[in-house]
């Protein structure tokens, strides 16, 4: 099942961002501080391409849940945006 909430998490995010360039969409469970399980979105972008338009960031979680809702998964997800740049100096920091 996880495979498939990817790829819904992943279709959704690219379907609100036609123009750019999504690089890779990784989605891991975890907990937030009460205990409830989550989402742990991640999305890696090509900043050369421009940035993401904040507006639909801010809305992509209002679009994914109802899709998320019919896969089964009730789990809220936490999206962090990360350009490639940035993605790259991490993983060197590692």
């Amino acid at each position: 099942m996880q495979g498939k909430i990817r790829d819904i998490v992943e279709q959704v995010v690219k379907d609100r961002f036609p123009d750019a360039r999504i690089l890779s969409v990784s989605v891991n469970e975890d907990e937030d501080f009460e205990g409830e399980r989550i989402l742990r979105v991640t999305v890696v972008f090509d900043s050369a391409t421009g940035l993401l338009d904040s507006q639909r960031a801010a809305s992509l979680v209002r679009h994914m849940r109802p899709k998320l809702r019919e896969a089964g998964e009730e789990a809220f997800p936490i999206l962090s945006f990360i350009s490639k740049a940035d993605a790259e100096l991490a993983s060197a920091g590692a």
